[in-house]
Protein backbone atom coordinates (compact mmCIF):
# COMPACT_ATOMS: atom_id res chain seq x y z
CA UNK A 1 0.00 0.00 0.00
CA UNK A 2 0.92 3.31 -0.79
CA UNK A 3 2.32 5.65 1.71
CA UNK A 4 -0.10 8.42 -0.12
CA UNK A 5 -2.95 6.50 -0.09
CA UNK A 6 -2.60 5.82 3.85
CA UNK A 7 -2.38 9.38 4.43
CA UNK A 8 -5.29 10.28 2.58
CA UNK A 9 -7.16 8.15 5.00
CA UNK A 10 -5.59 9.43 8.23
CA UNK A 11 -5.76 13.20 7.13
CA UNK A 12 -9.73 12.60 6.85
CA UNK A 13 -11.20 15.90 9.02
CA UNK A 14 -13.01 15.24 12.30
CA UNK A 15 -15.36 17.84 13.34
CA UNK A 16 -16.53 18.77 15.91
CA UNK A 17 -19.58 16.17 17.15
CA UNK A 18 -22.48 18.77 16.82
CA UNK A 19 -21.18 19.57 12.87
CA UNK A 20 -21.40 15.67 11.82
CA UNK A 21 -23.56 13.88 9.53
CA UNK A 22 -26.34 12.61 11.44
CA UNK A 23 -25.18 9.22 9.39
CA UNK A 24 -21.32 9.75 11.27
CA UNK A 25 -23.09 9.97 14.11
CA UNK A 26 -24.03 7.29 14.05
CA UNK A 27 -20.20 5.90 14.30
CA UNK A 28 -19.38 7.32 17.04
CA UNK A 29 -17.71 5.78 19.87
CA UNK A 30 -20.21 7.34 22.51
CA UNK A 31 -23.19 5.97 20.19
CA UNK A 32 -22.41 2.34 21.18
CA UNK A 33 -20.91 2.65 23.66
CA UNK A 34 -24.52 3.53 25.33
CA UNK A 35 -25.96 0.24 23.73
CA UNK A 36 -23.52 -1.97 24.03
CA UNK A 37 -21.91 -0.99 27.70
CA UNK A 38 -18.40 -1.03 26.34
CA UNK A 39 -16.28 0.10 23.65
CA UNK A 40 -15.67 -1.17 20.25
CA UNK A 41 -12.63 -1.72 17.99
CA UNK A 42 -11.58 2.69 18.07
CA UNK A 43 -7.79 2.46 16.80
CA UNK A 44 -6.23 0.52 13.98
CA UNK A 45 -2.52 -0.07 13.18
CA UNK A 46 -0.05 0.95 10.75
CA UNK A 47 3.04 -0.55 9.98
CA UNK A 48 5.46 1.82 8.21
CA UNK A 49 8.20 0.19 5.90
CA UNK A 50 11.73 1.55 5.41
CA UNK A 51 11.01 1.83 1.30
CA UNK A 52 8.37 4.33 2.06
CA UNK A 53 5.23 1.82 1.81
CA UNK A 54 2.74 1.07 4.52
CA UNK A 55 0.67 -1.67 5.87
CA UNK A 56 -2.50 -0.84 7.71
CA UNK A 57 -4.94 -3.41 9.58
CA UNK A 58 -7.84 -2.02 6.89
CA UNK A 59 -7.49 -1.87 3.36
CA UNK A 60 -8.43 1.97 2.80
CA UNK A 61 -10.59 1.53 -0.16
CA UNK A 62 -12.29 -1.95 0.65
CA UNK A 63 -12.48 -2.15 4.27
CA UNK A 64 -10.84 -5.73 4.12
CA UNK A 65 -9.37 -6.56 7.41
CA UNK A 66 -5.47 -7.65 6.88
CA UNK A 67 -3.66 -9.83 9.58
CA UNK A 68 -1.18 -8.50 11.74
CA UNK A 69 0.90 -11.65 11.15
CA UNK A 70 1.33 -10.00 7.45
CA UNK A 71 3.67 -7.62 8.88
CA UNK A 72 7.11 -7.69 7.69
CA UNK A 73 9.02 -6.73 11.21
CA UNK A 74 12.93 -6.54 10.04
CA UNK A 75 11.26 -3.70 7.27
CA UNK A 76 9.35 -2.05 9.54
CA UNK A 77 10.31 1.67 11.01
CA UNK A 78 7.42 3.21 12.78
CA UNK A 79 4.19 1.80 13.92
CA UNK A 80 1.30 2.79 15.09
CA UNK A 81 -2.17 2.89 16.62
CA UNK A 82 -4.28 5.21 14.53
CA UNK A 83 -8.42 6.71 15.35
CA UNK A 84 -10.82 5.02 13.24
CA UNK A 85 -11.93 8.07 10.56
CA UNK A 86 -15.93 8.06 9.38
CA UNK A 87 -14.86 6.97 5.78
CA UNK A 88 -12.46 4.34 6.98
CA UNK A 89 -15.45 3.23 9.82
CA UNK A 90 -18.47 2.99 7.38
CA UNK A 91 -16.06 0.68 5.19
CA UNK A 92 -15.29 -1.31 7.59
CA UNK A 93 -18.52 -2.10 9.34
CA UNK A 94 -20.18 -3.34 5.95
CA UNK A 95 -17.76 -6.13 6.43
CA UNK A 96 -19.12 -6.80 9.49
CA UNK A 97 -16.67 -6.03 12.19
CA UNK A 98 -17.93 -3.21 14.42
CA UNK A 99 -15.44 0.06 14.62
CA UNK A 100 -15.86 3.39 16.12
CA UNK A 101 -14.93 7.19 15.49
CA UNK A 102 -13.94 8.74 18.48
CA UNK A 103 -13.18 12.54 17.64
CA UNK A 104 -10.85 12.94 20.32
CA UNK A 105 -8.97 9.80 20.01
CA UNK A 106 -5.07 10.91 19.70
CA UNK A 107 -2.73 8.48 17.44
CA UNK A 108 0.08 7.01 18.78
CA UNK A 109 3.88 6.03 17.11
CA UNK A 110 6.50 4.82 17.76
CA UNK A 111 10.12 4.87 16.12
CA UNK A 112 11.66 1.31 15.29
CA UNK A 113 15.00 0.74 13.79
CA UNK A 114 17.56 -2.47 14.35
CA UNK A 115 17.89 -2.21 18.34
CA UNK A 116 14.28 -2.04 18.85
CA UNK A 117 11.72 -4.91 18.93
CA UNK A 118 7.91 -3.80 18.39
CA UNK A 119 5.23 -4.68 21.52
CA UNK A 120 1.77 -3.59 19.96
CA UNK A 121 -1.40 -5.36 21.17
CA UNK A 122 -4.87 -4.52 22.81
CA UNK A 123 -6.03 -5.51 26.34
CA UNK A 124 -9.21 -5.65 27.22
CA UNK A 125 -10.75 -4.56 30.72
CA UNK A 126 -13.87 -6.09 33.08
CA UNK A 127 -14.70 -4.39 36.34
CA UNK A 128 -17.26 -5.81 38.70
CA UNK A 129 -18.53 -3.18 40.88
CA UNK A 130 -21.98 -2.97 42.79
CA UNK A 131 -24.33 -3.49 40.51
CA UNK A 132 -22.82 -2.99 37.22
CA UNK A 133 -19.89 -4.17 34.76
CA UNK A 134 -17.55 -1.58 33.43
CA UNK A 135 -15.45 -2.86 30.17
CA UNK A 136 -12.87 -0.48 28.19
CA UNK A 137 -10.13 -1.20 25.82
CA UNK A 138 -6.66 -0.37 25.95
CA UNK A 139 -4.07 0.00 23.19
CA UNK A 140 -0.78 -0.70 24.13
CA UNK A 141 2.37 0.63 22.14
CA UNK A 142 6.20 0.56 22.73
CA UNK A 143 9.82 -1.28 22.20
CA UNK A 144 12.33 -3.64 24.04
CA UNK A 145 15.34 -2.40 23.60
CA UNK A 146 18.82 -3.47 25.24
CA UNK A 147 16.63 -5.83 27.19
CA UNK A 148 14.19 -2.82 28.80
CA UNK A 149 10.54 -2.40 27.77
CA UNK A 150 9.25 1.27 26.88
CA UNK A 151 5.89 1.31 26.90
CA UNK A 152 2.61 3.61 26.20
CA UNK A 153 -1.64 3.23 25.88
CA UNK A 154 -4.23 4.54 25.28
CA UNK A 155 -7.63 4.03 25.72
Amino acid sequence: MQEAVVRKVLSEELKKPTELAEETKKLLAWSLKAQLGYWPLKYFWIAWYNDGTALSQFDPESGEEIGFLEIDLPRVVKFGWYPITPKLARLVRKKGLLVVVDPWAKPLEVQLNSHRSLVAFRRNYLKYGKGKIERWTEYWLGYYEDGKEHMWHVK
